[in-house]
């Protein structure tokens, strides 16, 4: 059975969180909410989402710290994360995709492109979890044809004793005859 992507939306305003929801249930995404950083920290390490749209801007630990701590944790570090953000200064955009964010969203959103830059992100990250199945598969295949050329090579180790063991076995009952 397949389950739909588990999108985490990290917001201080409640209204935010509610339109996003809305929005985005009807799309038939699986929902987690956090009205902080902290929050939102501690429910991207309980539940790995597939993708997290955070606002830049929140009291106490702000979205830019966030996504420096989502991409220093090995379980959140390859989740993407898009900015939501009032924010048109190039320079804090540029903060944000040096932190790792994939892209930013401009506050008030459009829910067209909201959906499309979602559904983008959602794709990559499943052509990279694909990706990284298959080089997975492709690592035990080649561990395996590994041990298989070792293991051919003992045996051709053992046959090369044992032909030189029956050729000097030979040599010696033709020089008794």
């Amino acid at each position: 059975m397949l389950t739909s992507p588990l999108i985490l939306l990290v917001d201080d305003e409640p209204q935010n969180l509610k339109l996003l929801s809305v929005i985005l249930a009807d799309q038939g995404f699986s929902l987690a909410v956090a009205t902080s950083g902290e929050r939102g920290l501690a429910q991207a390490e309980r539940r790995v989402p597939d993708l997290i749209l955070l606002d830049a801007l929140m009291p106490g630990i702000d979205g830019f710290e966030v996504c420096r701590r989502l991409k220093a944790n090995p379980v959140t570090k390859d989740v993407p994360v898009l900015f939501m953000t009032a924010l048109n200064e190039a320079a804090e955009r540029i903060r944000g995709l040096e932190l790792g964010a994939v892209d930013f969203l401009t506050k008030p959103m459009n829910r067209e492109e909201l959906l499309a830059r979602i559904k983008t992100q959602l794709a990559l990250r499943g052509a990279m979890k694909s990706l990284a199945a298959r080089n997975h598969e492709l690592e035990q295949a080649r561990v395996e044809l590994a041990a298989a050329a070792e293991e051919l090579r003992r045996g051709k180790d053992a046959l090369d004793l044992e032909v030189a063991r029956q050729t000097r076995e030979l040599v010696a009952a033709r020089r008794a005859l």
